[in-house]
C-alpha cells in the first residue's frame, strides 16, 4: 500500500512540476513584453529630452545672435543682413524642432499607454500562471487523497476479511475441540 501511495505522490509531484514550468513560461513571456515596452518608453523619453535640449540650445543661439544684431551699427548692412538671416534660420529650425518635440511627446504618451496595457496583460497572465499552479496543486492533492482513500479501503477490506477468517478459524477450532471432546468421551466410555 505504501508503494501505491508513493506512486500517487510521485504523480502529483510530477503534475505540479509541469504546472510550475508552464506557469514560469507564461510569466517569463509577460515579463519580456513588459521589459520591451519599458524600453520603448525609455527611448521615447530620451528622444524628447534630446529634442528639448536642442530646442533650448537653438533659443539660446537666437538670443545671442539677436543681441549681436542689436549691438551692430545700423550702417553695417552686410553684417546686419547676415545676422538677420541667421536669426530667421534659427527661428525656422526652432519651429521644426518644436514640432518634433510635440511629435516625440505624443509618441511617448502612446508608448506609456501601451506599457500600461502590457502591464495589465502581464498581471492577467500572472493570474493565469497562479491558477495553473493552484489547479495542479489541487489535482495533485486530490490524487494523493484518492490514493489514501483507496489504500484505507483496501486495508479496511483486508482487516474485515482477516477478522472474518479469524472468526471462522476460531469456530472451526471450537468445533474440532468439541468433536475431540466427544471422541475422548466415546473412547473413555468404550474403554469402560
Amino acid at each position: 500500500m505504501a508503494a501505491l501511495a508513493a506512486a500517487f505522490s510521485s504523480e502529483a509531484a510530477s503534475l505540479l512540476s509541469s504546472a510550475k514550468a508552464e506557469a514560469k513560461k507564461i510569466s517569463d513571456g509577460a515579463e519580456a513584453l513588459v521589459a520591451d515596452s519599458s524600453k520603448v518608453v525609455s527611448d521615447a523619453k530620451a528622444d524628447v529630452r534630446k529634442l528639448e535640449s536642442e530646442l533650448t540650445s537653438l533659443a539660446s543661439r537666437e538670443t545671442s545672435t539677436q543681441a549681436e544684431y542689436d549691438k551692430t551699427f545700423f550702417l553695417f548692412f552686410g553684417k546686419r543682413g547676415e545676422l538677420k538671416d541667421e536669426i530667421k534660420s534659427l527661428q525656422k529650425e526652432q519651429k521644426r524642432v518644436s514640432k518634433a518635440v510635440d511629435g516625440a511627446g505624443k509618441a511617448e504618451e502612446k508608448a506609456e499607454k501601451a506599457l500600461d496595457k502590457v502591464k495589465e496583460a502581464a498581471a492577467k497572465q500572472q493570474s493565469v500562471a497562479d491558477k495553473v499552479i493552484a489547479d495542479a496543486t489541487k489535482e495533485g492533492d486530490k490524487l494523493v487523497a484518492d490514493a489514501a482513500k483507496a489504500s484505507d479501503k483496501v486495508l479496511k477490506d483486508a482487516d474485515k476479511a482477516s477478522t472474518a477468517a479469524t472468526k471462522a478459524a476460531e469456530r472451526a477450532a471450537a468445533s474440532l475441540e468439541k468433536a475431540a471432546a466427544k471422541a475422548a468421551k466415546a473412547e473413555a466410555a468404550a474403554a469402560k
